[in-house]
């Protein structure tokens, strides 16, 4: 997690003093793009990485967890409320749901439709 140093801000209007925050921090070598030095976006944040092995053990029904042309996608709170149903959607419980999502939503951008779900990215994910 990045570490601001400074207690100089106006959370109110998004306003600090950057003379004593660094707004660039380095992370595992990631500098961050800022077009707007008042404040450091979290869409800018690096997501987690994943393994195929650590998606797996998300496949429960109260943990559920796919990969989506090499995103992780935490879907638990839309298993009850998918439009095809509770058991198509639980078939890429913790696997690789990219086909089933592109056969169900051939016509929707995946990034953009599960966004709200995405928790970061599988390291060793292979597209076919």
């Amino acid at each position: 997690m990045p570490e601001i140093i400074g207690s100089n801000v106006n959370l109110k209007e998004g306003k600090t003093d950057d003379s004593q925050f660094d707004l660039s921090p380095q992370i595992s070598g990631t500098s961050f793009p800022t077009t707007n030095r008042k404040f450091l976006s979290l869409k800018t944040m690096p997501k987690p990485i994943y393994s195929i092995i650590e998606v797996r053990a998300h496949n429960k029904t109260d943990d559920c967890w796919t990969i989506v042309d090499g995103y992780v996608y935490d879907i638990t709170k839309i298993l009850k409320t998918h439009s095809g149903g509770f058991s198509k959607i639980f078939q890429v419980a913790g696997s690789d749901g990219t086909q089933m999502f592109q056969e169900g939503h051939f016509a929707v951008d995946s990034r953009h439709f599960l966004s709200p779900y995405e928790i970061g990215i599988c390291e060793d994910y292979i597209k076919y």
